[in-house]
């Protein structure tokens, strides 16, 4: 069974949160409504909508969980050329892909580097996220 969680920018200190999404609800009456929240443990922790990203089922060969919005380095002898690529990890066309940073690459499905027995992905290296580090993805557009 897949398992369903999202990642979020806390408002309060900017650490990450994970856990269930939770959108459109007020915390206190006598504060704003706050548009999106992790829930976690029977805590709600508010989040930057913007930072939100879905679990996308994998984890990168060091054993660490793979969000949307990730950076990723791949290096794939078949789908890669055998080079090291650096990707934006994307939910398009109703399924996960690594978005090359050259807007002239085309994306790939998350499968094709995903060892389907254990939901890993040995192939492809966690590197970063495109709110924390948006530095790694300058050398080349990402549309």
């Amino acid at each position: 069974m897949r398992e369903y969680k999202f990642r979020g920018k806390r408002i309060d200190n900017g650490e990450w949160a994970c856990g269930d999404l939770v959108r459109d609800m007020s915390f206190d009456p006598h504060t704003l409504p706050v548009k999106c929240a992790i829930c976690w443990d029977n805590d709600y922790i508010p989040v930057d909508t913007k930072t939100v990203g879905q679990y996308t089922g994998l984890s990168d060969r060091n054993g660490v969980e793979v969000y949307e919005g990730d950076i990723v380095e791949s290096n794939h002898r078949v789908y890669d050329g055998g080079e090291v690529r650096l990707n934006e990890i994307v939910f398009t066309g109703y399924c996960w892909k690594l978005r090359h940073r050259d807007k002239y690459v085309a994306d790939a499905p998350i499968g094709l580097y995903a060892n389907e027995s254990d939901n890993t992905a040995p192939h492809i290296v966690l590197v970063g996220n495109v709110h924390t580090h948006p530095h790694l993805l300058e050398q080349g557009e990402m549309e």
